[in-house]
């Protein structure tokens, strides 16, 4: 079947009632009855307005498909406005895979809105990735009408901008300009009339075919049988025990006749269990991102093999143990990574208990990952910080070198002594030496103030991650802690210079002092950067090759799913899960309160952004 992406239109301009009872809402609920028609294809959803954000990657779970679209609203982004492009850009890159190039659709709800796409752009990223496009314009086409916004107290002002009341209406005309561009653009004028987007796709995707999978790709899966021949069973033996020895020759004879169906069922459990335990022997080991990539697979399997709620739960806390590893083992160096998997983790816990309420370790561990969360975030807002000074400092430092640079050639002229050409013979002072003397000497001493100024900035700033030790400033601390001494050495040969420079008989000197200056200045960058100018050319190309070498060991894992057998996921209930008490809460208090969460979040993050966008509409 063909991968279908929803891309979800939430700008203010969404909020706009000339549907009933808004378009976004008549957006989300065509996406809705669209899931209804969507059996056997993987779906995904993005919504984007100034910025985009994936709410659910290609999944077979639709059933997920809804639960994020519930939450969809305008803050669901970083920032206001609309900008398809963003949501092409951000699909192209995380969704659309060139193996399935061909069996993609990307089906746009929206009003017309933008405010700054580059629209060939969009069309060329769609087309290289062979991406057949739906648009679904909601609103009306000629009547303009303002966009309401409710507030906590429940009144309704209109969105202005500079006192004046903005007004919308879906831009019908654009929308019909770019589907004519390009046949693989397709649109639907919904406007303000009933619609059924399932229908709508139907029979927009009637003539497109699905890419071929090759056989060496494919899994096989099958389905337990042994259920269906119990009663069957039981009544044979009910007849052999009624009927003697003839009762059991015809019990045996039908046995035997339906043996290879409990035969293939058994393969495919004994199939699962070990999928199943060599990931539990990945994570056992240490090996976590293997452990969660395995994880991911199996699962993609279970979800489309109508395995038991409990088994598809087992696999999502187990992927959640493993990404929970990975976080903790970058924390301190990387909190921006940690908070990445710590979010991921989150998520499968999730999902483990929404599948299996009953599965109290995964409750757990949700609350658990909650407070890991919180302090990752503060730990990144830290680190960012930190490398904004740092990146600061060490601009300084290279204006720094490059003024003893230039101090130290500006020297150099009219002074035969600088190519080491000297002779027995008396060398004279040029007739300015005096007043080039004085003009260096007080550079020089400049160049020193400001060699200060940084060794005061670099003994802040190693205070400060000093007493940040554990919240990704470590090796940042190591670096300063090896500066700071290479800095004073390198202050001090600024004052000798200086006291050189007053003398023209002493400028080789002062010479020799600003280039042990430059030396320590730039020991300091090799250390806080990878800075190739201040290298030999040998030195740069064998960086670059080992670079190179290194990346080729790389390997990007995808966006795989996960799978296997429920009573599995004990070997992840260690002692120190036990000991927790066990909370009292159903999965329904769990999502409300994940929802709740999730939506102070954006909004506390859409009001820090507002004045970042010009047209938040």
């Amino acid at each position: 079947a063909r991968d279908v992406v929803f891309a979800l239109d939430v700008s203010r301009s969404m909020l706009a009632q000339d549907v009933v009872p808004s378009r976004l809402e008549v957006a989300k609920q065509g996406i809705r009855d669209a899931l209804e028609v969507l059996g056997d294809h993987r779906v995904a959803l993005v919504v984007y307005a100034g910025s985009a954000s994936i709410l659910c990657p290609l999944t077979y779970d639709h059933d997920f498909v809804r639960y994020m679209l519930d939450q969809a609203h305008p803050r669901s982004v970083a920032f206001g406005g609309t900008t398809l492009q963003s949501a092409v850009e951000l699909a192209v890159d995380q969704i659309f895979m060139e193996d399935r190039k061909g069996g993609h659709d990307f089906v746009v709800l929206t009003d017309g809105a933008d405010h700054g796409s580059n629209m060939e752009l969009v069309k060329e990223r769609l087309a290289a990735m062979e991406v057949d496009t739906l648009f679904v314009g909601l609103g009306d086409p000629e009547k303009a009408v303002p966009i309401p916004i409710e507030g906590r107290d429940g009144e309704v002002t209109y969105v202005e901008v500079d006192g004046e009341t903005i007004y919308t209406r879906l831009k019908d005309a654009e929308l019909t300009e770019i589907a004519a561009s390009t046949e693989r653009i397709d649109y639907f004028a919904a406007g303000t009339r009933p619609f059924h987007l399932g229908q709508v796709y139907r029979t927009y995707a009637t003539d497109k075919s699905s890419p071929t999978v090759e056989l060496e790709s494919v899994v096989m899966v099958y389905r337990e049988a042994a259920f269906f021949f119990m009663m069957p069973a039981f009544l044979l033996l009910l007849f052999s025990e009624r009927w003697g020895a003839r009762g059991l020759r015809l019990a045996l004879a039908v046995g035997l006749l339906l043996s290879a169906f409990p035969e293939r069922a058994q393969a495919a459990e004994g199939s699962f269990g070990e999928q199943f335990g060599a990931a539990v022997q990945m994570f056992e080991a240490g090996e976590f991102s293997e452990a969660e990539q395995s994880f991911r697979e199996l699962y993609a399997v279970a979800s489309v093999d109508g395995t038991s709620q409990e088994a598809l739960a087992a696999v999502q806390f187990n992927l959640g143990l493993s990404l929970t590893r990975r976080s903790e083992a970058v924390a301190d160096d990387s909190p921006g990574q940690a908070l990445s998997h710590a979010r991921a983790a989150r998520d499968a816990f999730l999902m483990a208990k929404r599948l299996s309420p009953q599965m109290d370790r995964a409750g757990i561990r949700l609350v658990s990952m909650g407070g890991v969360i919180e302090t990752l975030l503060a730990a990144s807002a830290t680190d960012d910080a930190t490398q904004d000074r740092l990146q600061a400092m060490i601009e300084r430092i290279q204006a720094l070198w490059g003024a003893q640079n230039e101090l130290r050639e500006q020297s150099k002229d009219g002074d035969p002594r600088s190519d080491g050409s000297t002779s027995d013979q008396e060398v004279l002072p040029p007739g300015d030496a005096a007043e080039r003397a004085e003009a260096y000497a007080r550079l020089q001493g400049q160049m020193q103030e400001a060699g200060l100024e940084i060794q005061i900035e670099m003994e802040e700033l190693n205070r400060q991650v000093t007493a940040n030790i554990g919240s990704g400033v470590q090796d940042t601390a190591n670096l300063l802690v090896e500066c700071l001494p290479i800095l004073q050495k390198a202050i001090e040969a600024q004052a000798a210079a200086q006291s050189f420079y007053r003398n023209w008989d002493n400028w080789p000197a002062a010479r020799s002092e600003g280039l042990a200056v430059e030396h320590a200045l730039a020991e300091i960058l090799d250390l806080l950067m990878d800075r190739q100018s201040f290298r030999t050319e040998d030195e740069a190309e064998d960086e670059a090759v080992q670079d190179f070498e290194d990346g080729e060991e790389f390997s990007d894992a995808g966006e795989s799913q996960s799978s296997s057998q429920a009573s599995s996921a004990d070997f992840a209930a260690s002692v120190e899960m036990q000991a927790l008490p066990v909370p009292n809460y159903s999965a329904e208090d769990i999502l409300l309160e994940e929802q709740g969460s999730r939506q102070f979040r954006e909004q506390t993050r859409a009001r820090a952004n507002a004045g970042q966008v010009e047209r938040d509409y």
